[in-house]
């Protein structure tokens, strides 16, 4: 099944129709809706993904098709490594969704922990949205403008970390796992730094830190040398590696990563302007009071879809699993 928006873009890219009907498919694709009817009507989800998720019967039609680049296979490589995560995590441990890459990893860790502090399976769990690699020289030594962090966007990331209580003022804080796709690692390293630093200006002892990898750590590609630039060795899934920030090159601090390997990661890694993302994208430049309502926009109807669409599978994995 292909879902609204990849038929829309399907429409556009073999039609070449963009200035006719761009700014109906702009507003689609920002608000769910072109605000013309029979536009709206002709890539309406009862034709490309159906409405199977009311009545027993469309949904049992949902679990049957893969819907867009959520192929069963997906699905269960991501089932598969959030059992990874809780089996290697423990009771009261806080779990940090970096970015939009490691989204359904947390939806689907939602589904398998509990909510009560008291019960063995409980995580807390933090959606972090967060991009780019603050005040970090990337390829050809060309800094990336939207990542130059101020003294403001400053003030407003510990006001972040404040809120989903990743700040000295949280006293219950146990180990911090970070999960996100590691390359360099420059985002999660730019804000456990920020944490350890926290910790230590009020005198208290930082939480310790873990990093949970979707990607397999290869230190003998030669062609992208980033992972070779913080590993100490290669590791693959279930493995363990130390990885030192910012680089070994310059250590400042070291923190152990384990392998949660997902088959084709590189789905989830979506780009900026992606509809199909559930969190946007959260530079430095976005780091403003008048920038928070992307923290907060709901999602679009076609994004809702995918996630109701995923979910309905996680459960179905996850009934399957327990009935052995």
């Amino acid at each position: 099944m292909q879902t609204p928006s990849e038929a829309i873009g399907c429409f556009e890219k073999y039609y070449g129709v963009e200035k006719r009907f761009g700014h109906l498919i702009s507003n689609w694709r920002t608000t769910g809706t072109s605000g013309n009817a029979i536009f709206d009507n002709v890539f309406s989800s009862k034709y490309f993904m159906g409405d199977l998720l009311t009545k027993s019967q469309e949904r049992q039609e949902c679990l049957m098709r893969p819907l867009g680049y959520l192929r069963f296979d997906l699905i269960e490589h991501i089932y598969r490594a959030a059992r990874s995560i809780m089996a290697k995590s423990t009771q009261g441990d806080t779990c940090v969704l970096f970015g939009n890459s490691p989204y359904l990893v947390g939806i689907t860790l939602q589904l398998l922990s509990s909510e009560n502090p008291h019960d063995s399976t409980y995580r807390n769990l933090v959606f972090f949205p967060f991009s780019g690699s603050p005040n970090r020289i990337r390829a050809n030594n060309i800094p990336d403008s939207r990542d130059i962090v101020t003294p403001g966007r400053f003030r407003h990331l510990q006001k972040r970390l404040l809120q989903n209580g990743l700040s000295s003022k949280n006293t219950c804080l146990q180990t911090l796992h970070f999960i996100d796709i590691v390359e360099s690692g420059g985002g999660i390293a730019y804000v456990m730094e920020e944490i350890i630093r926290d910790f230590q200006s009020k005198g208290k002892q930082p939480p310790l830190m873990h990093v949970f990898t979707l990607n397999t750590i290869i230190t003998e590609n030669t062609d992208d040398p980033r992972q070779a630039s913080i590993a100490e060795k290669s590791a693959r899934d279930g493995e363990t590696v130390l990885l030192t920030f910012p680089s070994k090159e310059k250590p400042r601090f070291r923190v152990p990563a384990t392998v949660s390997y997902i088959s084709e990661y590189n789905l989830l890694d979506l780009g900026e302007g992606d509809d199909r993302r559930f969190l946007p994208s959260y530079n430095a430049a976005y780091w403003n009071d008048a920038y928070d309502f992307l923290l907060t926009s709901p999602h679009a109807p076609p994004t809702k879809t995918l996630l109701e669409y995923f979910k309905t599978h996680i459960l179905r994995l996850r009934k399957e699993e327990k009935s052995h």
